[in-house]
């Protein structure tokens, strides 16, 4: 009987063995956000603040990247992006319930080119470093092909004025009316905007 040593490291590297460097990051007013259309597309129901946040992490992929990283983040400049006020003391507690629900969410992407839908979570974890004030949050490998790499079918919008939206269907808006930008207008259902 063979018999096999396993570690938390080891299955660190075996299921997330693309996401090995780690980027300490602020968020950037100016940064960009490119996704593949079928992202944009996708069936999934997402708070304000969690859209907020997946933002950011979309926007800390470059159009270089073949990997995805793990993105570290000062939990104070997070909350501030997200929206999440620092009084009360509930700050930490707050950026915890964001990301457990992002590790929870479902998103169904319905790739007609391979004939597939693809059923998958946001993020795949996200650790926090109480003493440091950081959180490293991991985006869900199934993920990468919306993400990285990405040669054509693809919408770029600017971080800020999609955080600067004040609802998370606004956000939905916004993204599915600069796919169309080139073309001038679009037709959307209200059950395609849920």
């Amino acid at each position: 009987m063979t018999r096999v040593l396993l570690s938390i490291e080891w299955l660190h590297y075996f299921y997330f063995p693309r996401m090995s460097n780690i980027i300490i990051t602020k968020p950037k007013e100016k940064a960009l956000v490119t996704r593949h259309n079928h992202l944009i597309e996708a069936r999934y129901r997402l708070t304000l603040q969690e859209q907020r946040i997946l933002l950011w992490l979309f926007s800390e992929i470059g159009p270089e990247d073949k990997d995805f990283k793990r993105y570290r983040v000062r939990i104070a400049d997070l909350a501030e992006l997200a929206g999440i006020s620092a009084a009360g003391g509930r700050l930490y507690r707050e950026i915890v319930e964001v990301t457990g629900r992002l590790r929870k969410r479902e998103i169904d992407l319905e790739d007609i080119g391979r004939n597939v839908i693809v059923q998958a979570t946001w993020i795949a974890s996200a650790e926090y470093y109480l003493n440091e004030g950081m959180v490293e949050i991991c985006l869900a490998p199934a993920l990468m092909p919306y993400l990285l790499d990405l040669k054509r079918n693809f919408t770029t919008v600017a971080l800020k004025y999609a955080i600067g939206m004040k609802s998370a269907h606004a956000i939905r808006i916004y993204e599915l009316l600069k796919q169309y930008q080139g073309i001038g207008h679009r037709l959307v259902t209200i059950a395609d905007l849920r």
